[in-house]
């Protein structure tokens, strides 16, 4: 059920970006206004410009911001700085990472152009999406007809096979490497080694997808498809607009890591701990932490078991009474999303007693969210947070049984670590 292609991909020059570290770049929903100004002192090449075009004084509706950032593509490809592989290729890609609490791992990837399926019918998508990003995103890849970011999708092979035949590609040949801010090392090689392909896809063809990260690139792509075959736009090439670049690891890889998202809530009307506190005493079990600090936050978290701590300095450990949190949430879910940590948070706390529903939720009007716990725990000192929780990681079985019901969980359910970076390979649509 999963269809994989070979393409040619652009991929930055040794010659004239010897410093691949310099050019590539976090998703560009990760990019934060100061690791921005980060990437733009990095290079001239760095891919920032292209996902994140900067916005000027006389731009409507952003439309110069694309141009720009299709101008500037277009010179990289023109000028060699970007410089495509004549032959159809597949991309291992492997990322060598260490995790909060230091335990190395790699996760082993694979890339190629993934031919788009609708939700349901070979792909999978667990969390929901946004309009506002797939507006932006559709308004770039119209003006790119390009992909210089990658979707992050899972598979099953519980016998390790796929990884075993990645090894096999790349044995004795050197890969082109790049370390990212974390001190991650990221290492990307071409093989178009057609008996190899031929065999992974294969391996592929009968397997189901989950969107692990790029939701909104997803359906992004799924609504240019539709444009593009309304139009009866035709194309020159074997990369077409039916496939989008995905970077593939399998559920069982030892080096796939999900980290928690942490809620920082922010604006309430009205907002007092205390009130809060006696409300949540009737589905939690309520006790004091001894320390504070994101750390010892995240230390009490467990199964819908959350840590919440207020700017008075006050913490506590909210542990769930229920030993099942399926009868205590309303709606018409699955148990399966009702037993989701995200699904207890939100149904159970956020939405009836800080008013943080669905509509905050999209407009993100009330939440801020961080990976990093001291970093959410600063917020409540610096006057940017009313009150902090600290959520456990997101089991990838939950993820797995949730979307097979074609459910989607809350936004930011997961955030799988390390992210795959942006401007190592561009999938460009050939018209």
């Amino acid at each position: 059920m999963a269809s994989i292609l070979p393409f040619r991909g652009w991929r930055f020059d040794p010659a004239r970006v010897p410093a691949l570290s310099q050019a590539v770049t976090q998703p560009y929903d990760k990019i934060t206004p100061a690791l921005e100004e980060r990437y733009l002192a990095a290079s001239p090449h760095n891919i920032v410009r292209v996902i994140l075009p900067r916005k000027q004084a006389d731009d409507t509706f952003d439309r110069n911001a694309y141009t720009r950032a299709d101008a500037t593509l277009f010179q990289w490809m023109k000028d060699g700085t970007l410089s495509r592989d004549e032959t159809p290729s597949i991309y291992p890609y492997y990322q060598s990472y260490k995790t909060p609490d230091g335990k190395a791992l790699t996760r082993r990837a694979f890339i190629a152009a993934g031919v788009l399926e609708p939700f349901g019918q070979g792909v999978r998508a667990h969390e929901k999406t946004l309009a506002g990003p797939k507006a932006d995103r559709l308004s770039l890849i119209r003006a790119l007809g390009a992909s210089c970011e990658l979707i992050f999708m899972l598979y099953d092979d519980p016998k390790g096979e796929v990884n075993r035949l990645l090894d096999a590609m790349v044995a004795g040949q050197d890969p082109r490497e790049a370390t990212d801010e974390d001190g991650n090392a990221h290492r990307l090689w071409a093989v178009n080694q057609e008996g190899g392909i031929r065999t992974l896809q294969e391996m592929m063809r009968p397997t189901y997808c989950l969107i692990a990260d790029g939701h909104h690139r997803y359906e992004t792509a799924l609504n240019y498809q539709k444009e593009l075959r309304e139009r009866g736009q035709p194309c020159a090439g074997p990369e077409t607009y039916d496939a989008v670049p995905v970077a593939y690891v399998a559920l069982q890889d030892p080096g796939l890591t999900i980290l928690p998202t942490h809620r920082a809530v922010h604006s309430v009307q009205g907002f007092d701990p205390n009130r809060l506190m006696a409300r949540l005493g009737k589905d939690f079990s309520v006790t004091p932490l001894r320390g504070t600090g994101g750390k010892a936050c995240v230390e009490a978290t467990g199964r819908w078991t959350f840590a919440v701590a207020f700017a008075n300095g006050q913490g506590y450990r909210l542990k769930l009474k229920r030993d099942d949190p399926e009868g205590a949430i309303p709606g018409e879910h699955s148990p399966d999303w009702k037993r989701c940590d995200a699904a207890v948070l939100h149904s159970l706390i956020l939405e009836p007693h800080l008013g943080i529903g669905a509509k905050e939720m999209e407009n993100e009007s009330h939440l801020h969210y961080h990976r990093d716990p001291e970093e959410a725990f600063q917020t409540l000192r610096n006057g940017k947070s009313q009150a902090v929780f600290f959520v456990p990681p997101t089991p990838i079985a939950d993820v797995m049984r949730v979307s097979a019901r074609g459910e989607r969980m809350p936004q930011k359910s997961t955030d799988f670590y390390p992210k795959l970076l942006s401007g190592l390979v561009v999938y460009k649509i050939a018209f």
